[in-house]
Protein backbone atom coordinates (compact mmCIF):
# COMPACT_ATOMS: atom_id res chain seq x y z
CA UNK A 1 0.00 0.00 0.00
CA UNK A 2 1.52 3.41 -1.26
CA UNK A 3 -1.69 5.49 -0.37
CA UNK A 4 -4.07 5.72 2.23
CA UNK A 5 -7.27 7.78 2.52
CA UNK A 6 -9.08 8.41 5.20
CA UNK A 7 -10.31 11.82 4.76
CA UNK A 8 -14.15 11.10 4.91
CA UNK A 9 -14.61 9.51 8.09
CA UNK A 10 -14.86 10.97 11.85
CA UNK A 11 -12.25 9.74 13.29
CA UNK A 12 -10.34 12.40 16.26
CA UNK A 13 -7.18 10.34 17.09
CA UNK A 14 -5.06 8.18 14.78
CA UNK A 15 -4.13 5.49 17.11
CA UNK A 16 -0.84 4.62 18.42
CA UNK A 17 1.28 2.67 16.00
CA UNK A 18 -1.18 2.56 13.60
CA UNK A 19 0.87 3.24 10.58
CA UNK A 20 4.67 2.35 12.34
CA UNK A 21 6.55 0.87 10.00
CA UNK A 22 4.84 0.81 6.36
CA UNK A 23 8.08 1.90 4.73
CA UNK A 24 6.18 2.00 1.18
CA UNK A 25 3.36 4.52 2.77
CA UNK A 26 3.96 7.80 0.22
CA UNK A 27 0.73 9.53 0.76
CA UNK A 28 -1.94 9.48 3.40
CA UNK A 29 -4.95 12.35 3.54
CA UNK A 30 -6.34 12.74 6.83
CA UNK A 31 -10.28 13.47 8.03
CA UNK A 32 -10.34 17.15 9.08
CA UNK A 33 -11.89 15.72 12.51
CA UNK A 34 -8.30 14.74 13.46
CA UNK A 35 -7.34 16.08 17.27
CA UNK A 36 -4.22 13.71 17.73
CA UNK A 37 -1.28 12.05 16.38
CA UNK A 38 -0.62 9.17 18.86
CA UNK A 39 2.91 7.54 19.82
CA UNK A 40 4.34 6.37 16.97
CA UNK A 41 1.13 6.26 14.42
CA UNK A 42 3.86 7.25 11.88
CA UNK A 43 6.99 5.98 12.65
CA UNK A 44 9.63 4.34 10.30
CA UNK A 45 7.03 5.31 7.50
CA UNK A 46 10.40 6.18 5.51
CA UNK A 47 8.40 7.10 1.82
CA UNK A 48 5.77 8.67 3.36
CA UNK A 49 6.37 12.02 1.68
CA UNK A 50 2.73 13.50 1.89
CA UNK A 51 0.59 14.14 5.13
CA UNK A 52 -2.00 16.63 5.02
CA UNK A 53 -2.21 17.62 9.29
CA UNK A 54 -6.06 19.16 10.01
CA UNK A 55 -6.32 22.45 11.61
CA UNK A 56 -8.48 20.51 14.31
CA UNK A 57 -4.85 18.81 15.23
CA UNK A 58 -4.11 19.56 19.00
CA UNK A 59 -1.88 17.06 19.88
CA UNK A 60 1.20 15.03 18.00
CA UNK A 61 2.41 12.43 20.73
CA UNK A 62 6.00 11.08 21.25
CA UNK A 63 7.97 9.61 18.07
CA UNK A 64 4.86 9.79 15.93
CA UNK A 65 6.88 11.02 13.19
CA UNK A 66 9.81 9.13 14.43
CA UNK A 67 12.19 8.27 11.15
CA UNK A 68 9.60 9.51 8.35
CA UNK A 69 12.81 10.54 6.35
CA UNK A 70 10.71 12.01 3.25
CA UNK A 71 8.79 14.28 4.62
CA UNK A 72 10.16 17.62 3.23
CA UNK A 73 8.52 20.20 5.25
CA UNK A 74 6.44 20.99 8.42
CA UNK A 75 3.86 23.72 8.21
CA UNK A 76 2.34 22.33 11.63
CA UNK A 77 -1.72 23.38 11.86
CA UNK A 78 -2.65 26.36 13.50
CA UNK A 79 -4.02 25.00 16.58
CA UNK A 80 -1.42 22.28 17.39
CA UNK A 81 -0.64 23.05 21.37
CA UNK A 82 1.78 20.00 21.88
CA UNK A 83 4.31 18.30 20.52
CA UNK A 84 6.14 15.41 22.32
CA UNK A 85 9.45 14.22 22.81
CA UNK A 86 11.23 12.65 19.43
CA UNK A 87 7.98 13.57 17.65
CA UNK A 88 10.05 14.48 14.50
CA UNK A 89 13.15 12.84 15.48
CA UNK A 90 15.82 11.46 12.42
CA UNK A 91 13.29 12.99 10.19
CA UNK A 92 15.86 13.77 7.57
CA UNK A 93 14.41 14.97 4.80
CA UNK A 94 12.63 18.02 6.49
CA UNK A 95 14.07 21.26 5.38
CA UNK A 96 11.95 23.75 6.38
CA UNK A 97 10.10 23.70 10.15
CA UNK A 98 6.94 26.41 10.61
CA UNK A 99 5.51 25.89 14.24
CA UNK A 100 2.34 27.90 14.63
CA UNK A 101 2.23 30.83 17.73
CA UNK A 102 -0.75 28.40 19.18
CA UNK A 103 2.41 26.13 20.22
CA UNK A 104 3.10 25.92 24.00
CA UNK A 105 4.84 22.98 24.41
CA UNK A 106 7.80 20.98 22.80
CA UNK A 107 9.34 18.07 24.55
CA UNK A 108 13.05 17.07 24.52
CA UNK A 109 14.61 16.20 21.48
CA UNK A 110 11.61 16.38 19.21
CA UNK A 111 13.23 17.55 16.27
CA UNK A 112 16.60 16.09 17.34
CA UNK A 113 18.82 14.80 13.93
CA UNK A 114 16.81 16.31 11.09
CA UNK A 115 19.62 16.54 9.13
CA UNK A 116 18.51 18.59 6.03
CA UNK A 117 16.39 20.94 8.75
CA UNK A 118 17.88 24.73 7.22
CA UNK A 119 14.19 26.84 7.94
CA UNK A 120 12.84 26.97 11.20
CA UNK A 121 10.50 29.04 12.41
CA UNK A 122 9.33 29.68 15.96
CA UNK A 123 6.05 30.87 17.05
CA UNK A 124 5.40 32.97 19.82
CA UNK A 125 3.56 30.72 22.19
CA UNK A 126 7.14 28.61 23.51
CA UNK A 127 8.93 29.89 26.39
CA UNK A 128 11.04 26.99 26.70
CA UNK A 129 12.95 24.96 23.63
CA UNK A 130 13.78 22.12 25.78
CA UNK A 131 17.18 19.47 26.17
CA UNK A 132 17.88 18.46 22.55
CA UNK A 133 15.24 19.69 20.49
CA UNK A 134 17.07 20.98 17.35
CA UNK A 135 20.63 18.54 18.50
CA UNK A 136 21.87 17.49 15.71
CA UNK A 137 20.63 19.30 12.87
CA UNK A 138 23.99 20.12 10.64
CA UNK A 139 22.18 21.71 7.92
CA UNK A 140 20.94 24.55 11.16
CA UNK A 141 22.25 27.71 9.74
CA UNK A 142 20.56 30.44 11.78
CA UNK A 143 18.01 30.61 14.79
CA UNK A 144 15.35 33.60 15.96
CA UNK A 145 13.85 32.63 19.75
CA UNK A 146 10.61 34.39 20.51
CA UNK A 147 10.24 37.17 22.45
CA UNK A 148 8.48 34.89 25.34
CA UNK A 149 11.49 32.28 25.24
CA UNK A 150 12.55 32.17 28.90
CA UNK A 151 14.44 28.54 28.79
CA UNK A 152 16.99 26.99 26.09
CA UNK A 153 17.55 23.58 27.66
CA UNK A 154 20.84 21.67 27.41
CA UNK A 155 22.37 20.72 24.46
CA UNK A 156 19.31 22.16 22.68
CA UNK A 157 21.23 23.14 19.61
CA UNK A 158 24.42 20.32 19.64
CA UNK A 159 26.18 19.25 16.73
CA UNK A 160 24.21 21.98 14.90
CA UNK A 161 27.77 22.41 13.09
CA UNK A 162 26.30 25.00 10.44
CA UNK A 163 24.65 27.28 12.57
CA UNK A 164 25.93 30.77 13.41
CA UNK A 165 23.55 32.99 14.56
CA UNK A 166 21.18 32.54 17.35
CA UNK A 167 19.07 35.57 18.67
CA UNK A 168 18.03 35.41 21.88
CA UNK A 169 15.49 37.27 23.66
CA UNK A 170 16.24 39.06 26.93
CA UNK A 171 13.42 37.11 28.61
CA UNK A 172 15.70 34.18 28.71
CA UNK A 173 16.66 33.58 32.28
CA UNK A 174 17.97 30.19 31.53
CA UNK A 175 20.49 27.99 29.71
CA UNK A 176 21.64 24.89 29.74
Amino acid sequence: VTAIDISTTQITVIPSFEFNGCTQLTEIKLPSTVKKVSDRAFASCSGLAEINLPDTLETIRQSAFYNCDSLPEMELPKNVQKIDHDAFYDCDGITKLVIPDSVTSIGNNAFNSCELLSDVSLGTGLTAIPEGCFANCPSLKEIVLPYRMQTIGAKAFNACTALTDVTIPRSVTTIG
